[in-house]
């Protein structure tokens, strides 16, 4: 297949013999390819299939640096610094192209970590399994199905434009494999069956998830996965069913609030986590990054220590979106802000601290992909667009009392339907802020990007609105140049 051209031995699992004593993702990760060994003598049990799936999910990991970053360049969240040189500058000044390595990126790394997920799925499917590995078999072909489901996902979400999806890879590829396209609703019926899948493989978890259980697809971060999906499409019921399944009802117990206390807040996000005999808070499922060369995702793309650099500063209305009282304990003040943000020095910033962690550990920070506090503000926003605003207003309050001390519940009943969804969109900005949600959330609800604190030197730069000649930028990235000119069957999205 064409998407994979340069990585085409990857239809090969070259190390998994050699390597059989390989035992974390480092070990995996690390393997460079020196024998090519076909799949079928490679991946012989649960054991080499699930070293196969360790690969794909390094190769998330690193595709993740890309995804967030990129959505986050296209944002409003962030401005370029003078100082920061060009990393991103492309995205955020809004004339990137085909040839833009930011988002064309996220689609060869997708498809590499596809690659690796069919093998796996191909293999256990054919191997005889002993009774006693049918349990490891099963969970191993339920993380696989849902990974499958989640890179497809995101792959929609940054390329499909209109009904022009992606093309689905159910299967193992190699240079010759010509594939089109897919229409987008085709491929979340696609997306759905791999959920029902890899539902049916899982072995059922519970919340709290420990530390370990939280760094693997599993069947809590699947049911989110899902939620995160009908919040897309707008599928407003079926987002609240989902949520359902993992949050108490509104108007349940305090006791029953499935939220990380604020003295734990910061642990989410950069070390020290919870160790593995330890809920690890509202976290569902994390990409867990084991060393500085894996990737350092505050330290890289945001804002780097200890040399200083600063790429972007957080723009200032974001920054004004929270609750702030340093000098006041006794007033109102949101734990988010000082988790979040922080200053840069010589020159003084507002910059992203929310994944920088000490040098001890190299600056490494893990990154949380689904969090229970996610589904609270799903299920916000979809009871307001159904005009269930008791049930909406409890959801946002319950967020918000976990995050800001000494907060007073708002009342939404004076507010206007619009109003009460403004209310929420703007939560989610502020929670999720720096996850990769906030462009993407203007995009699925086709608003124009309108940033208030700019500092794009391009006419187009710092305010697109929808009747803008580079709007379809906004609603979707190029198919990268290389993949159009070897694959013949690819088409490109409208605009570019």
């Amino acid at each position: 297949m064409n998407i994979i051209k340069k990585n085409k031995i990857f239809i090969y699992l070259f190390f998994v013999l050699l390597f059989g004593g390989c035992k974390n993702i480092e070990d995996v990760a690390d393997i460079q390819p020196t024998t090519i060994l076909v799949e079928e003598a490679a991946i012989r049990t649960p054991a080499d299939a699930d070293r196969v799936l360790t690969a794909a999910y390094a190769q998330v990991r690193g595709l993740y640096l890309s995804f967030v970053s990129t959505s986050d360049y296209c944002s409003d969240d962030l401005k370029i610094d003078p100082t920061g040189g060009n990393r991103g500058q492309a995205m955020y000044n809004y004339i990137f192209d085909s040839n833009t390595t930011s988002s064309s990126g996220v689609w060869s790394a997708s498809f590499i970590a596809l690659n690796y997920i069919n093998i796996t799925i191909k293999r256990l499917n054919e191997m005889d399994i002993l009774p006693a590995d049918v349990s490891t078999k099963n969970r191993i072909l339920g993380e696989a199905y849902a990974l499958r489901a989640f890179v497809h996902f995101d792959l929609l979400r940054f390329f499909a434009s209109d009904n022009l999806g992606v093309p689905y890879i159910e299967r193992p590829t190699g240079a010759t494999d010509l594939v089109s396209r897919l229409s987008t609703s085709d491929c979340y019926a696609k997306i759905m069956n791999d959920i029902t899948t890899a539902q049916g493989f899982l072995p059922v978890s519970t919340y709290p998830m420990n530390a370990a259980s939280a760094s693997r697809l599993n069947s809590l971060a699947v049911t989110a996965l899902k939620a995160r999906i009908h919040l897309v499409r707008g599928e407003w019921a079926n987002a609240i069913s989902t949520v359902n399944q993992i949050l108490p009802a509104p108007a349940a117990l305090p006791a029953s609030v499935r939220l990380s206390a604020r003295t734990d807040f910061a642990s989410m996000y950069r070390p020290p986590y919870p160790n593995a005999s330890n809920p690890n808070g509202e976290i569902l499922f994390k990409l867990v990054y084991l060393s500085s060369g894996e990737g350092t995702h505050g330290n890289t793309n945001y804002y780097t220590l200890p040399t200083n650099n600063v790429f972007f500063q957080v723009t200032s209305d974001l920054l004004g979106l929270y609750v702030v009282n340093p000098t006041n304990p006794a007033l109102p003040t949101d734990i988010r802000f000082s988790v979040y943000f922080g200053k840069s020095s010589a020159p003084i910033r507002d910059v992203v601290f929310k994944y920088i962690s000490n040098s001890a550990s190299a600056f490494v920070a893990d990154f949380p992909v689904f969090r229970t506090s996610e589904l609270y503000l799903i299920r916000a926003e979809a009871n307001a667009r159904l005009n269930n605003i008791t049930d909406a207003e409890y959801d946002f309050n319950t967020l918000r009392r976990a995050r800001i001390s000494n907060y007073a519940d708002i009342s939404f009943t004076s507010l206007s339907q619009n109003a009460v969804i403004g209310s929420i969109l703007s939560e989610r900005r502020r929670e999720l802020t720096f996850e990769g949600h906030r462009f993407l959330d203007i995009r699925r609800l086709g608003l124009p990007l309108n940033r208030l604190d700019c500092s794009s030197t391009e006419p187009n730069g710092c305010n697109i609105p929808l009747t803008s000649p580079i709007y379809y930028k906004v609603k979707a990235f190029p198919i990268p140049f290389q993949e159009r000119l070897t694959n013949p069957n690819m088409v490109q999205n409208p605009g570019y």
